[in-house]
């Protein structure tokens, strides 16, 4: 019985240790990320709510599209990039809407310090999405994509 439950989390610890954002991770910090972090797969067309007074979102593949509470676009995101990054009061609900296959990070408020501290590319992430918010000084929403 154990094996049972250990083979599903053993799965998704190698998910999460070929996922890019956490490359180079050592595997036993990866368990700790493993407590920390949920993937999200979407399809094309698929959405999901992300409030960023509660949560980080990072785009590690794939291209999605911001929407606030009332339907109207505010951005969009592609790979490394992340809404909820910055003043997290400054920013309410949002939609993520998936323009192409995605895959999506998804960290809750109180462990994005271990997350950052464990994961220096979701730091690197994180910081290119809050230049990009404030570069572009929209208050509506803190998306960001890392510079090319």
């Amino acid at each position: 019985m154990l094996s049972r439950h250990r083979k599903p989390r053993d799965r998704y610890l190698d998910l999460l240790a070929r996922e890019p954002l956490f490359r180079g991770v050592p595997r036993q910090l990866v368990v700790v990320l493993g407590r920390h972090v949920e993937l999200l797969g979407l399809a094309p067309g698929a959405a999901v709510r992300c409030n960023p007074a509660r949560e980080v979102m990072v785009v590690a593949e794939g291209q999605v599209l911001v929407t606030d509470d009332d339907g109207h676009a505010v951005g969009t995101i592609g790979p490394h990039g992340a809404i909820g990054s910055a003043d997290r009061r400054a920013s309410g609900p949002h939609r993520l809407v998936a323009a192409t296959p995605a895959r999506i990070v998804v960290i809750a408020r109180p462990e994005l310090g271990t997350v950052v501290a464990i994961a220096p590319a979701v730091a690197d992430a994180l910081a290119a999405a809050t230049t990009r918010a404030e570069r572009n000084a929209e208050p509506r929403a803190t998306v960001g994509t890392r510079p090319s």
